[in-house]
């Protein structure tokens, strides 16, 4: 009867152990796609995202915490530009950090007195962020028109077309508008995470360039290789002149003359 018994916890604790096993294999098995650079890595090593549900790979919070430190912004919020609630503050990210971006961030934190709970300054100024105008902006002001601007939002859609971004802000002092959230000039054609997405990933304005090039179809010059633009996509003209003088075909960019497009897949330029 007791060789029995011990067969049997033998046989239960053999179970336990495999039951625990598959579960360490389950859970090591869950893959998630960093919003960053792109990259699959096991849910057991994502860097969760204090106060929301957004995951991202560690090096890659990193890069985000060190570009925002860069730009002398000391509460950060999560990169995603919708989300309200996640927030990366200095003791939550400490465990991931480099000793020399805890220190950055502490003396930061030092000098600027915030209270790292929002994505926006919590002092009484902030500076507009072009370098030849640079003035103070008092952030109470700031506050009251970001306010304004949500309310708009409860009107019918399209009643304040124009007026929909709500980080957009015009410095009264030199009339020029930059986004408040990454304390950067306005970037019109992306949002506040493809912005902050491509500038952690090293991409800076060329990446940026490239980024729209091909979002929007620029085409490339063939004979000097800058980008050229084709303000009127409705044009029944085909034909575009880069700056270096070279003419060419948009569509399939072979140099102007009529015969080319024959041989293609454009239509002539001038019908018969």
């Amino acid at each position: 009867m007791e060789d029995q018994n011990k067969h049997d916890d033998a046989k239960t604790s053999s179970t336990s152990s495999l039951n625990n096993s598959k579960n360490t294999n389950t859970s090591s098995t869950f893959i998630f796609k960093c919003l960053f650079c792109n990259e699959k890595t096991p849910l057991l090593n994502a860097f969760h995202i204090k106060g929301c549900n957004h995951f991202y790979c560690p090096p890659c919070v990193v890069k985000f915490v060190v570009s925002k430190l860069q730009d002398d912004i000391t509460s950060i919020m999560c990169p995603v530009s919708y989300c309200s609630t996640g927030v990366l503050d200095l003791e939550y990210c400490r465990r991931i950090l480099p000793k020399d971006v805890t220190d950055r961030w502490e003396k930061a934190l030092s000098e600027n007195n915030n209270n790292v709970t929002t994505g926006l300054p919590s002092d009484k100024y902030l500076n507009c962020p072009f370098k030849a105008c640079a003035a103070r902006l008092k952030f109470s002001e700031v506050r009251d028109y970001l306010y304004m601007m949500k309310k708009r939002r409860l009107l019918p859609s399209g009643f304040w077309s124009g007026f929909n971004t709500e980080n957009k802000y015009m410095c009264p002092s030199c009339n020029r508008e930059f986004c408040i959230k990454c304390r950067v000039p306005y970037h019109s054609e992306f949002n506040c995470f493809l912005y902050q997405k491509l500038r952690v990933n090293g991409g800076g304005e060329e990446g940026m360039v490239m980024y729209l090039a091909g979002m929007k179809q620029w085409k490339r010059c063939p004979c000097c290789n800058y980008y050229v633009i084709k303000e009127d996509s409705s044009c029944s003209i085909n034909y575009v002149t880069c700056w270096c003088g070279h003419t060419f075909c948009y569509y399939c960019l072979l140099p102007s003359g009529s015969h080319h497009h024959d041989k293609s897949k454009c239509k002539p330029i001038f019908p018969a």
